[in-house]
């Protein structure tokens, strides 16, 4: 008798013995080779990785969707492994992050070490001052509508309240912090400025940002539009020729797979969609 593996716990859950035991192990040697067939994949295409072209992870991925493969019985992310074939170990508590969005992708290239948020947070802001200059953009975690989040002392803080308090002084209670750049993920100090929650949406439709005025607007009508009418178009004959949404995505680093989802499944560009063959607009959904 003998406790399941990980991967046998998944499928049965109990103590297996005889004729289940024998599945277990040739489960366990299958998993393990497919793993090490996939390192060897993932390092003869990193040794030929060309700066312009996303390599897209074809195997195994986990959580969001990040590529996972095993090293020496370890399960590890294959950006991580692809910034540590071209540049070495990864600094201690340092992250990697996508140059070019795609989080399916690991062309050494495209993946770049950065400093945790916090330590980042301060040395950016002893760098900027309230010297003038263009947007300084949150690299990581966000809130809502694109606003910098970062955890400090195990609260969730905004960027640009951080920024301001750091450089310009305590916010006065009630006011909150606006933005002249109208850039939510901008952190400058000179950018930022107190004012009420009146102040705040007045500037809002000033700058036409208000949802309520983008209602009955579309595609690149409306403000928070990341693709164009061609681009979408282009999204639509790629499906029809048959491209996966992992193919299209290399093609389009503006948006994320739910974004690539959201126009082929119509929940978005629906004026375009309409539009299109019935092949496209009664497929699977899934798909």
């Amino acid at each position: 008798m003998m406790k399941c593996s990980y991967i046998g716990a998944g499928l049965c859950g109990q103590l297996l013995d005889g004729r289940e035991l024998l599945f277990e192990c040739l489960l366990y040697v299958w998993y393990n080779r497919c793993m090490k067939t996939n390192y060897e994949y993932l390092l003869s295409k990193v040794a030929t990785a060309k700066p312009t072209q996303c390599l897209v992870w074809p195997y195994a991925t986990r959580g969001a969707g990040y590529g996972v493969t095993s090293v020496k019985g370890v399960v590890r992310y294959i950006h991580q492994l692809a910034y540590e074939y071209k540049n070495g170990a990864i600094p201690p508590k340092w992250r990697i992050k996508w140059t070019c969005g795609n989080h399916l992708c690991f062309n050494p290239f495209h993946v770049k070490a950065v400093q945790p948020p916090p330590i980042y947070l301060m040395e950016r802001l002893e760098v900027l001052g309230l010297k003038e200059g263009p947007c300084e953009e949150w690299p990581y975690a966000k809130f809502g509508s694109e606003y910098g989040n970062v955890v400090l002392k195990g609260h969730n803080e905004h960027v640009a309240r951080i920024a301001y308090t750091k450089l310009k002084g305590k916010i006065p209670k009630g006011l909150d912090i606006c933005h002249k750049c109208d850039n939510p993920p901008c952190f400058r100090p000179a950018h930022l400025f107190a004012g009420t929650r009146k102040d705040n949406m007045q500037d809002c439709v000033k700058k036409d940002r208000d949802n309520r005025q983008a209602k009955g607007r579309v595609g690149e009508l409306h403000f928070k539009h990341k693709v164009t009418e061609k681009d979408v178009l282009k999204i639509y004959a790629m499906k029809l020729m048959g491209a996966t949404a992992k193919t299209i995505l290399t093609k389009f680093t503006t948006i994320g797979p739910s974004g690539i989802s959201h126009i082929l499944n119509g929940h978005c560009w629906k004026h375009l969609w309409v539009k299109q063959p019935q092949a496209l607009r009664d497929r699977p959904r899934s798909c």
